[in-house]
């Protein structure tokens, strides 16, 4: 009989919390009929060293004989899920983006009509279709990157109130209080080019279309005149 009395606990998650305890070295071999033996090895980096280089140059030296994993191989799993979650939520986001840039179309078109006097008098001065249709063209980029600039600046905002104070909660045991936040510049290229790319496509339809249609009914003035 080996008796442990318990001197603390710790409260990480809920899968630790119920399959890890520790205890003494010289325990646990005893228990496990352990000499000098040890099953794992963990190392503690210092910031700024490449974790990846450094776990693939071990495994090199080691052979094949031993087994080295960095910390997101040895929850590849749970990573892996958390990579498919950024990417649903990317694709939902971007479908509801799609759905709300159908307004650009709406702007377009109707500043369109409002202009229509204005764009008449373009034509009576030599702009062809294809000139106004540039012009609309850019209207629509230049809402669509205004609309971009503001939604990165509110989530960079956003996302450093969260680091510093910690808004959202997490609700349960966990070794943080606030969800975790980390700004990365990729995901802000990616965010703005695809909402540019958006709004590209969506601005070109309508100023197209108007142009041309607009096009036509100068021209059909002209003949009736």
């Amino acid at each position: 009989v080996m008796p442990v009395y318990p001197s603390g606990i710790f409260s990480v998650q809920y899968e630790f919390d119920t399959k890890y305890i520790l205890v003494p070295i010289t325990f646990a071999r005893d228990l496990l009929l352990y000499k000098n033996e040890v099953s794992a090895i963990e190392l503690g980096l210092k910031p700024g060293f490449d974790i990846v280089n450094i776990a693939a140059e071990l495994q090199s030296k080691l052979g094949d004989l031993y087994v080295v994993k960095d910390r997101y191989k040895q929850n590849d799993a749970l990573y892996k899920i958390m990579k498919s979650e950024k990417l649903a939520i990317f694709l939902i986001l971007t479908f509801i983006l799609i759905i709300a840039a159908f307004n650009v179309i709406g702007s377009i078109t109707m500043l369109i009509i409002d202009k229509k006097a204005d764009i008449i008098i373009l034509k009576n001065m030599g702009a062809t279709s294809a000139h106004i249709q540039k012009i609309f063209f850019a209207e629509g980029i230049l809402i669509s990157a205004f609309g971009a600039v503001i939604g990165l600046v509110a989530g960079l905002l956003l996302c450093l109130a969260q680091q510093h104070f910690g808004l959202i909660k997490l609700q349960g045991s966990f070794a943080m209080d606030a969800y975790p936040v980390i700004l990365k510049a990729g995901d802000f290229v990616l965010v703005l080019l695809t909402v540019l790319l958006i709004g590209t496509v969506l601005s070109f339809i309508p100023a197209r279309k108007t142009a041309r249609s607009i096009g036509m009914v100068f021209n059909q003035n002209i003949n009736d005149d």
